[in-house]
């Protein structure tokens, strides 16, 4: 049966409310968790989250450097004579903007979870610096039955690029699973005994996430 992105939203509440009776319920392989990972992000959000997010950490943005900068050589005028100043130094943008359209991997993605729901441990790949950007949660109205919605957030726990060695030793060999697959998503236990520094964050409606490159995170 065909599934519509505005049944699963009216009908979140009912799914988000399942997990409340207790720890244990996480653990019920057979729970429904439904989670809308990786879909693609429509363009008239593309075009909204360019009015808010940096230039620089944009999506295929090429931002090396302003026009004249400490750096700028003169460089040929396209289709004139003479010569004016380019861009100056700076760090490089978004190195996915230098290859062919068809090579371009498609990173702008949106992800719609609700309770029970979460993306297992990982690392970004090719050493970039993820970011997320929570634009909308639940908790602003009330559910059919006429019960206010339980507010929405997501926890996230991250670690430091420079423990990233220790963060694969630890989960392959203590956790029995490989950093690289993203297919186990570790419990609060196994943060605490960690052998190196967890950040726990919460975030909430509007708050812009950055996650620092090769550092591994759920």
């Amino acid at each position: 049966m065909a599934l519509t992105i505005a049944h699963y939203i009216k009908n979140m509440g009912k799914l988000a409310n399942q997990y409340f009776d207790g720890p244990q319920i996480y653990k019920e392989k057979t729970r429904q968790r439904t989670y809308l990972k990786d879909i693609d992000c429509p363009p008239v959000w593309h075009d909204k989250l360019q009015e808010h997010i940096p230039p620089g950490l944009f999506y295929l943005n090429d931002s090396t450097g302003e026009i004249g900068g400490p750096g700028a050589v003169n460089e040929p005028i396209l289709g004139a004579t003479g010569k004016r100043k380019g861009r100056g130094i700076a760090r490089a943008g978004d190195l996915m903007s230098s290859l062919p359209p068809d090579m371009r991997a498609e990173n702008m993605m949106c992800y719609i979870g609700h309770e029970g729901t979460y993306t297992p441990a990982h690392r970004e790949m090719c050493a970039s610096l993820g970011h997320n950007i929570m634009v909308e949660t639940s908790g602003n109205t009330v559910d059919e039955d006429g019960k206010p919605e339980r507010p929405g957030s997501s926890i996230w726990f991250m670690t430091e690029s420079k423990d990233r060695h220790m963060v694969a030793e630890y989960w392959l060999s203590i956790l029995g699973h490989d950093i690289e697959v993203e297919n186990h998503f570790a419990q609060v236990i196994a943060w605490k005994k960690a052998p190196f520094k967890t950040y726990v964050v919460e975030q909430r409606a509007g708050d812009f996430i950055l996650i620092p490159p090769l550092a591994p995170h759920q």
